[in-house]
């Protein structure tokens, strides 16, 4: 099977940005504190302090890559960040959905194992915490009636979810939400998941124990959305005969599509752009993965986190069942 242009690209890409960065890039520079929390607050203050030097930067990219570049990571792990480079410019060329699993678990072990790095789990956990949609608000106890404002649903509505119960792969590159949906009515959402571009229940998003948000694009009109749904229904189907795009970069197939790809298609339809790229994303990503992430993922694929954080979405609605 003949790779795809896209995808060779992607791969070189990923090469590339892995040996230019050779340990050599951030050796010798100055590294954060990731100790010292005086206001008690569970996020280093020194991190905090870099973060907001990144919100007001000019240069985004360079102030993130600055940024990583002093991060007190162990050896190990910076070892471990580059094999995720390796393995994603393999996923770029899997020929079956199968290895593309097989590679995707592998990275998923690659991320364990980085936790394993006291100052890489700080430094994960802290920036996930800054960039969430209510700081990090813990679930409510059994028995607390959901804050999510399920009555306010419109069909069209973009929807948003953390949670345990969809495929672990879905986003393995998730910072916040992990899931991707749009509702249809009728107690239905038009969704991708690992059985392709289908309709599902409503009911699956209500279960306790999961962070939605909920949101609508705040360009077009209720009516045009809809027109779009309609379309995407229309093109890819309802019944799973368009199926997971397991390879996150290639946003702009129509032959396979991931969750946020498909509410990304449905709005692009109408000429809006919900791949927001938000430098908190980002920065979270390279925090994460490795500098390479920027590029190989961030840039080109667009995540749930992504339009979560893009300004032509409204958030109306964001809380644990």
């Amino acid at each position: 099977m003949r790779m795809r242009p896209w995808r060779l690209v992607s791969v070189c890409l990923v090469l590339i940005l892995v040996a230019a960065l050779a340990p050599s890039v951030w050796a010798g520079a100055p590294t954060i504190d990731l100790q010292t929390d005086a206001n008690r607050d569970g996020i280093p203050d020194a991190l905090a302090a870099e973060v907001d030097r990144v919100a007001r930067s000019p240069d985004k990219l360079a102030a993130i890559a600055e940024l990583v570049k002093r991060l007190p990571y162990a050896p190990e792990t910076r070892a471990l960040q580059e094999r995720a480079a390796q393995l994603q410019a393999r996923l770029a060329r899997a020929q079956d959905d199968q290895e593309a699993q097989r590679i995707l678990g592998e990275l998923r072990s690659l991320g364990e194992q980085m936790m394993a790095d006291p100052n890489y789990a700080r430094t994960v956990q802290s920036l996930t915490t800054m960039f969430s949609p209510s700081s990090g608000r813990p679930a409510p106890a059994g028995g607390s009636p959901s804050s999510v404002r399920w009555g306010d649903l419109r069909r069209g509505h973009i929807m948003l979810v953390r949670s345990g119960l969809w495929d672990w792969f879905m986003f393995i590159y998730a910072m916040w939400y992990s899931h991707a949906g749009n509702y249809d009515g009728n107690s239905l959402v038009y969704e991708s998941n690992t059985d392709g571009v289908r309709l599902k229940p409503l009911s699956k998003w209500q279960q306790p124990g999961q962070y939605i948000g909920l949101g609508y694009d705040n360009q077009r009109s209720e009516a045009d959305v809809q027109g779009a749904l309609n379309w995407a229904e229309g093109f890819y189907g309802t019944d799973g005969r368009t199926p997971y795009n397991y390879f996150y970069p290639d946003k702009w197939t129509d032959s396979r599509l991931y969750c946020s790809q498909l509410t990304w298609k449905i709005h692009n339809h109408l000429g809006v752009n919900l791949d927001s790229n938000a430098w908190q994303y980002q920065l979270w990503i390279a925090a994460r993965w490795g500098w390479w992430a920027v590029y190989a993922v961030s840039l080109p694929a667009v995540a749930p986190d992504e339009v979560g954080l893009d300004g032509d979405v409204t958030m109306y609605s964001t809380g644990w069942n």
